[in-house]
């Protein structure tokens, strides 16, 4: 009897722990930039412009690709009118954190990409600077993901 009592008083308290310590809520994933498989060049840069034409006044992630790759210190010029970079994808995708005191994004951009052109840039910001970055020099397409995309939990297809 003691011993039904012992296992019913741990399977309460275990109850308890869990009642007190719900599980964090899940990241919505599914989000994805950059061209698809099947797409060509032409109905990627539609879709791109689509969506630039649809970001508003809150912020988003979003790939920016160039016509072709390009410096760091082209990037770094291109995706002045954002506030963060978040990636570079050159040789591979290298997060990019922001500039220290006494360094420039084209620093950063540098030590991210190494000795491989920077091929797009992953930048958060609204609308109004996503497009200041599609007229920049060298910049082909900026493809902008929805909103409530959150960094982490989405793809980046190179």
């Amino acid at each position: 009897m003691a011993a039904v009592a012992a296992a019913a008083a741990l399977i309460g308290a275990l109850y308890g722990i869990g009642a007190a310590h719900p599980p964090a809520r899940e990241v919505p994933q599914g989000d994805e930039v950059g061209a698809e498989r099947s797409e060509t060049p032409d109905e990627y840069a539609r879709r791109c412009r689509q969506s630039l034409e649809a970001a508003g006044a809150e912020p988003a992630f979003a790939l920016v690709t160039f016509d072709a790759p390009v410096g760091p210190a082209e990037a770094a010029e291109a995706t002045a009118p954002v506030a963060r970079a978040s990636a570079v994808v050159a040789g591979s995708i290298v997060v990019t954190p922001e500039p220290t005191a006494g360094h420039t994004r084209a620093d950063v951009f540098a030590r991210a990409a190494g000795d491989a052109p920077v091929r797009s840039v992953v930048v958060y910001a609204d609308g109004g600077a996503l497009r200041e970055v599609a007229a920049e020099a060298h910049v082909a397409t900026v493809e902008v993901l929805p909103p409530d995309a959150v960094w982490g939990a989405f793809a980046i297809r190179v």
